[in-house]
């Protein structure tokens, strides 16, 4: 979804690894339900819409305590409530952290529980931290660089003169990184760039130099 040209959605019906959801996936009469309620949503996107309102089988509700290994449970409920808060609740999950033994305990429904502990395994690693350098190039020369350091998928800050830079670099599978690049609160420009390689960026904002950077990939806060 990340580098669609086009609209797109990724669309989850449950998990096989539940036996309640598998057992309704099985079920003829929940597959018509579901794809009857694609197809409405499609027409409701193609009319206009700006949300589908389809089929949301969300089962019963039920408590769930997932432990983590790196990342602090406060730190990891804080990220999901953010998430939560700006794309809304439909499901009704609500998430807390337990400190005493670093877990978050989630409750709501199976599906909902299974998109927690997805989400949880994707941030719950160890922190990959980079040293982001960024030169403003002017009239062909090259300033003097500023220095960010943030871990994967975090936001770093730095003022340099009247601008103040925020970078968030995302490490891909293949030694690149995805990196958003902004200036003075403007829209973000976004980039794939290669590790270890100086790159030129023409941004809305200025051109720049930029090279990115692995420190390390030790179990880090970020903060």
């Amino acid at each position: 979804l990340r580098n669609a040209t086009c609209p797109a959605y990724l669309i989850d019906f449950g998990s096989m690894s539940f036996e309640s959801d598998l057992a309704k996936l099985r079920d003829t009469a929940f597959l018509d339900k579901l794809a009857k309620g694609l197809v409405e949503g499609a027409k409701a996107v193609l009319k206009g819409g700006n949300a589908i309102v389809a089929v949301r089988p969300t089962g019963e509700t039920r408590t769930e305590r997932i432990p983590l290994r790196f990342m602090a449970a406060d730190d990891i409920v804080a990220q999901i409530e953010a998430g939560i808060a700006k794309r809304g609740n439909p499901d009704r999950i609500s998430v807390r952290s337990d400190v005493s033994d670093n877990s978050v305990i989630a409750q709501g429904s199976l599906i909902s529980i299974s998109a927690v502990k997805q989400l949880i395994a994707m941030l719950d690693v160890k922190s990959r931290i980079f040293r982001v350098s960024i030169a403003e190039e002017i009239e062909g020369k090259a300033g003097a660089s500023i220095i960010i350091e943030t871990a994967n998928n975090f936001k770093g800050t730095m003022t340099a003169g009247e601008k103040r830079f925020e970078v968030i670099p995302h490490l891909n599978g293949d030694n690149t990184v995805s990196l958003s690049l902004a200036a003075n609160s403007e829209k973000p420009f976004f980039r794939r760039i290669s590790l270890g390689k100086e790159t030129k960026l023409e941004t809305p904002f200025g051109v720049f130099l930029v090279t990115v950077i692995e420190v390390t990939d030790g179990a880090t806060d970020p903060k």
